[in-house]
């Protein structure tokens, strides 16, 4: 029936978006309308007495389940929506250019540069907590 989900990562043509969309929700649908013919109604006409039994919670699994995976195919609808919108909002990315350098700006020091030059700092304060200690 419902089984594991694993995560997936694909291309599709633009042109294919729509119908891509429209198969999620379809897909999304076959689960509300099964949710629909699931057993709640039936359970909450159950007697006090019965409504306590493994089988109340099988049913309650299955609704969990069904409503996961119409979450599950909304999200990845929402996903690809989301994704198609950026993407007609930015544009194709163009080719990224180098900033031109401004003459009077100063050069930035290299991240690697200032780690060491905290590490060195560092040393000589434990060089001084060590030689005061003697």
């Amino acid at each position: 029936m419902l089984s594991d989900r694993i995560n997936i990562q694909y291309s599709i043509d633009v042109e294919e978006f729509p119908s891509e969309i429209k198969r999620l929700l379809a897909k999304a649908q076959e689960h509300v309308n099964a949710l629909h013919d699931a057993a709640l109604p039936a359970l909450m006409q159950t007697e006090d007495k019965s409504i306590l039994s493994l089988n109340t919670l099988e049913e309650i699994d299955i609704v969990r389940r069904r409503l996961a995976a119409i979450d599950y195919g909304l999200s990845d609808v929402d996903h690809i929506l989301t994704a198609y919108l950026e993407f007609k909002v930015k544009g194709q990315p163009e080719a990224e250019t180098a900033p031109d350098p401004v003459a009077d700006e100063e050069p930035q020091e290299h991240p690697a540069n200032m780690l060491f030059n905290d590490l060195s700092a560092l040393q000589e304060k434990v060089d001084e907590l060590n030689d005061a200690k003697v």
